[in-house]
């Protein structure tokens, strides 16, 4: 009977996590659909910051915009750790851990990158920029790209995981589905 019962307890837990990470991978597709937006944001601000160096720059009319993300859910894996999830033959036990930690780190680096565009947004309808300023400008460009990057390769990892280690596939729907922001509009600049 305990044999069942520990069997049960390992399905409900692998099913439960199962859904936790096809969530995940939902949430993390819809970060990806930003990522061209991200890209040519950052090459317009860059462009930005060289004018502004080169003593010709323009105020920017409008809202930077930001990358959008929530990030994912690591609640079962943590429940069941030290007792069920022990259960759970080595390899997929392996990788589930392995996309919780990895979950974890993509918080980590949401909340940093959500950092790097708050300073960003110190910049929007700047009419003037000291060379102390545009140094500033161009090392939070450089950093945004930086975790941007990471983001990416993280997320591209754990799909990777996910679908190959333990076939499982993003849920159709994403449980906060995303509305691009403004940083997929252009830049416009006052004359």
């Amino acid at each position: 009977m305990d044999w069942w019962n520990n069997r049960n307890d390992v399905i409900a837990f692998r099913a439960a996590l199962d859904d936790e990470v096809a969530g995940n991978l939902a949430q993390y597709r819809e970060r990806m659909k930003q990522n061209e937006c991200i890209k040519n944001r950052l090459d317009m601000l860059d462009a930005w910051q060289r004018d502004w160096r080169e003593g010709k720059g323009r105020t920017i009319d409008g809202e930077f915009g930001r990358p959008l993300a929530y990030p994912p859910v690591n609640v079962i894996w943590p429940m069941g750790a030290n007792g069920v999830a022990n259960r759970i033959p080595l390899e997929p036990r392996s990788i589930y851990s392995y996309l919780a930690n990895q979950s974890d780190g993509i918080v980590k680096l949401a909340t940093i990158e959500m950092e790097i565009w708050q300073g960003l947004f110190a910049y929007e309808g700047a009419t003037r920029l000291s060379p102390e300023e545009v140094n500033r400008l161009h090392g939070l460009i450089r950093s945004a790209r930086s975790i941007d990057r990471s983001i990416r390769l993280n997320i591209e990892s754990s799909m990777e995981a996910a679908q190959q280690g333990l076939n499982i596939k993003a849920a159709e729907e994403p449980t906060y589905p995303l509305s691009l922001s403004g940083v997929c509009e252009p830049l416009v600049f006052k004359d």
